[in-house]
């Protein structure tokens, strides 16, 4: 077992443990000092830099793609590349990743959805009745004609279901959805720190 002091800026210095044969990086998150490390501890970010002021730590290839010579003389090594094997005393440097936020929660934005406005229509027998109802005073886009075209085809297996109330969404009078559910939108960040 190696005790490592661990200097950072915000809180000056703490000694934690690092188990034998454990990385530096694993380590600290251990201890609840987080370190970015977007890549997972592989080595091929670069982001778990920290500095080595007192003891040993051999130079990694992976420091080698990270850190200049000079660098790798003044103590520079990657966190995941690091196993202490001997007390070490190492800074730790303030990233300005290390408080994130994550969506846990969603709140509709009624400002955003003001402009949006839910109408509710029962089937009609043909797509043609069903069409001159959802915009009695203009012609129907082909898309907002289409989707009336596909609820009318789809109207005998649902008049056959309790299901024949449907839900038509209009922002500033243009269709946005026709249907019986609500219409969703995902939007999907596939970022190098977080997917949320």
């Amino acid at each position: 077992m190696a005790v490592v002091r661990v200097t950072r800026a915000e809180y000056g210095e703490r000694e934690i443990e690092a188990g034998h044969g454990r990385s530096l990086l694993a380590a600290l998150h251990d201890a609840g000092i987080y370190i970015p490390a977007v890549c997972g501890g592989r080595g091929s970010c670069g982001k778990c830099r920290i500095r080595a002021h007192d003891g040993f730590l051999p130079v990694n290839f992976s420091d080698k793609e990270f850190f200049s010579q000079e660098q790798l003389e003044a103590g520079y090594r990657l966190a995941c590349a690091v196993f202490p094997d001997g007390d070490i005393g190492i800074e730790v440097f303030e990233t300005g990743e290390d408080r994130f936020s994550v969506v846990n929660d969603f709140r509709r934005d009624e400002e955003a959805a003001a402009g949006i406005v839910e109408d509710f229509f029962y089937l009609e027998k043909d797509g043609r009745s069903l069409a001159r109802r959802l915009a009695p005073d203009r012609t129907l886009s082909y898309a907002e004609l289409r989707e009336a075209s596909k609820l009318a085809d789809a109207q005998a297996a649902l008049l056959q279901g309790e299901q024949r109330k449907f839900s038509v969404y209009r922002e500033q009078g243009r269709i946005l959805s026709i249907g019986a559910e609500p219409p969703y939108a995902v939007a999907v960040d596939i970022g190098t720190t977080t997917l949320a």
